[in-house]
């Protein structure tokens, strides 16, 4: 009887660290929904939605700067990839970044 207990006690041990874990790895990125639609506000050029979108993500703008990564571009460059100059122009200005033009020469 003692053996049944025991395996008993084990198994719901086991099952309850198997839940615990399984719970942590769905929270593995707790800001991720917000940051999409920091994301998400760039790529429209809606202003009020992309000021609205950065304050709900409760993360400082310079640091959405520096660690923010939209399909794998920062803020700046991918305002630009998506034609919204508005967007583009308040990005740079609030992060001073440097407007980056390419020049060939010989």
């Amino acid at each position: 009887m003692k053996k049944h207990i025991a395996f008993f006690t084990t198994l719901l041990a086991t099952a309850g660290l198997t839940m615990t874990s399984a719970s942590v790895s769905a929270k593995s990125v707790p800001y991720e929904a917000e940051l999409k639609k920091v994301c998400y506000a760039i790529a429209s050029g809606n202003k009020l939605k992309f000021n609205r979108a950065v304050k709900n993500s409760r993360i400082k703008f310079r640091q959405l700067n520096k660690g923010l990564r939209c399909n794998g571009q920062d803020m700046l460059t991918f305002a630009g990839n998506y034609n919204s100059q508005p967007m583009y122009v308040m990005i740079e200005r609030k992060t001073g970044g440097k407007t980056r033009t390419l020049t060939a020469s010989r």
